[in-house]
C-alpha cells in the first residue's frame, strides 16, 4: 500500500474590503444641548426625558461624562421609566440609569 500525501494548500487571500471605520471624537465645544438638559445637570428638580425606544424617564438629577456620550439619571427615590402612550408597565431603577445622549428624543423640566 502506498501512502498518499496531500500537499498543503495556502488558503486564498480574502478580497479587500472597505477600510475599517475610525471612531470620530465628538466636538464637545460645538454640541448644542437643550436648555433643559443643561439645567438638569446643575439644578436638581423634576425632569422627564424620552429615548428612541419610546421609554420616558422621570428623574431629579443628571450627570454626564466629559465627552458628552452618556448621561446618568438619578432620583432621590429611584428613577422611574414607562413606555408611551400609557404607563401600564412601569420600570424602577433605585440606583439610577445611564442613557446615551444621542438617543434622547426630548427632555422636559416638570413642575412637580
Amino acid at each position: 500500500m502506498v501512502a498518499f500525501f496531500r500537499p498543503r494548500v495556502k488558503p486564498p487571500e480574502p478580497p479587500p474590503g472597505p477600510p475599517p471605520l475610525k471612531r470620530r471624537e465628538p466636538d464637545v465645544d460645538n454640541i448644542s444641548l437643550p436648555a433643559e438638559f443643561c439645567k438638569a445637570a446643575e439644578d436638581h428638580w423634576h425632569y422627564a426625558l424620552q429615548v428612541r425606544t419610546g421609554q420616558v424617564f422621570l428623574f431629579n438629577e443628571l450627570r454626564h461624562d466629559d465627552d458628552l456620550q452618556w448621561a446618568h439619571l438619578d432620583a432621590e427615590h429611584g428613577v422611574k421609566a414607562f413606555p408611551l402612550p400609557l404607563p401600564e408597565n412601569e420600570f424602577f431603577w433605585g440606583r439610577g440609569v445611564s442613557v446615551r445622549i444621542a438617543d434622547i428624543v426630548w427632555i422636559a423640566d416638570c413642575d412637580s
